[in-house]
């Protein structure tokens, strides 16, 4: 893991974002000295859902959203309890606030595995998360390479690291820019960041979660019927009375082709084969 955290500070640009699940996030901020979209304060559960959003939906889906946010992606690999081992709980904290991830379901029970050899669902082999950690590893398994390129697998397969393509130039200044950042009070030193627009509407479609431990925050009947069916479907009950959380239709990002915003790949030869036929 430290080797490739510090892969991470030799290897890519000081302004890299590093995608990667919250438990890994103050390893990365303090050893390889890059920006991570979350780390170990969790209180913010509505952005760490969004992260999940990510990492759990298709793969081409996926990319619509992290091209806004990442430069690159990291998993933790090679087996026990590595990312792909918790998915299924990062496909549900995504629905707890994204309620279209699985609808009307908050066990999101379609993302895990079929039996104890690892096989997936057909919503799990469909991920993005599926897709980078299982790349080339499993048989039929590959990353777009379009769209994500392999840069780093540690040497006994427990980190991968891929590199996010076409990258939206806009979006990345706009959240680099200090006058986008939201001040509690004038001159104060808490400044929070904003989503840039070409998320807006997918961050507006966000159900406000309040979570047990959110003894700051008033719980709702909302809140509070999701809780309660999750309780019951994990104990084989049925949820009487508890809905009010079923969810449209999934929601997209839009296509976005306007090359004029892509970051230019940094490996011609790579962006040359994944643009040759048949690819």
């Amino acid at each position: 893991y430290r080797e490739a955290y510090w892969w991470l500070r030799d290897n890519t640009p000081k302004d890299a974002r590093i995608l990667a699940w919250w438990d890994y996030g103050y390893q990365i901020a303090g050893l390889a000295n890059r920006t991570t979209l979350a780390d170990g304060n969790t209180w913010n559960h509505e952005h760490i859902a969004t992260i999940g959003r990510c990492l759990t939906s298709p793969e081409k889906s996926a990319h619509k959203i992290v091209r806004h946010l990442a430069d690159y992606v990291l998993v933790w690999t090679g087996g026990g309890g590595d990312d792909l081992a918790k998915s299924p709980h990062m496909a549900r904290i995504g629905n707890s606030v994204y309620r279209d991830i699985c609808p009307d379901d908050p066990t999101c029970s379609r993302f895990g595995f079929t039996d104890r050899q690892g096989t997936p669902t057909p919503m799990m082999a469909e991920s993005l998360l599926y897709k980078l950690h299982s790349h080339q590893q499993r048989p039929g398994v590959q990353a777009d390479p379009v769209l994500f390129r392999e840069a780093y697998t540690s040497r006994f397969n427990k980190v991968r690291i891929f590199k996010v393509l076409r990258v939206s130039k806009s979006s990345k200044a706009y959240a680099a820019d200090p006058s986008n950042r939201v001040c509690d009070a004038p001159g104060s030193w808490y400044c929070v960041g904003q989503y840039p627009p070409a998320l807006r509407e997918l961050i507006n479609r966000r159900i406000d979660f309040a979570q047990l431990e959110d003894f700051n925050k008033k719980s709702d009947g909302n809140s509070d019927a999701y809780v309660a069916a999750y309780m019951a479907r994990m104990e084989g009950r049925r949820a009487d009375g508890a809905g009010g959380f079923a969810a449209p239709e999934y929601f997209e990002i839009a296509d976005d082709d306007d090359e004029d915003d892509w970051e230019p790949d940094d490996d011609p030869a790579a962006a040359a084969a994944a643009a040759a036929p048949g690819i």
